[in-house]
């Protein structure tokens, strides 16, 4: 009877036993899992918020070239239009200049 107390208690022991191994492994995957998940939900938010980032960056670069672009375009109406300005006032003052020789000379001829 002893010796069938003993086994029995040996066996509930190593039941026992095996059952704590095995809610502990368990256990252990669950931690690793866990970890594993909030590593992947960490590095999928830098890289969202690095991509963020980099929109904004490109967008703020866009808004800038597009301003630069702007800059440039009213800076070349600008020349344009003086240019033409000042061709247009040469012209002016040359057919001025031109009147009044043609006029000189009238009045040379007139007075001989």
């Amino acid at each position: 009877e002893q010796a069938e107390v003993n086994e029995q208690a040996e066996e509930y022991e190593q039941a026992e036993a095996q059952e704590l191994a095995e809610v502990h492994e368990q256990a252990e995957v669950q931690e690793q899992v866990e970890v594993h998940e909030h590593a992947k939900m960490q590095i999928q938010a830098n890289a969202q918020e690095q991509a963020e980032v980099h929109e904004h960056a490109e967008v703020h670069e866009q808004a800038e070239v597009h301003e630069q672009a702007e800059v440039n375009e009213q800076a070349e109406v600008n020349e344009q239009a003086e240019e033409y300005e000042q061709a247009e006032a040469q012209e002016l003052a040359e057919v001025h200049e031109q009147a009044e020789v043609h006029e000189q000379a009238e009045v040379h001829e007139q007075a001989e």
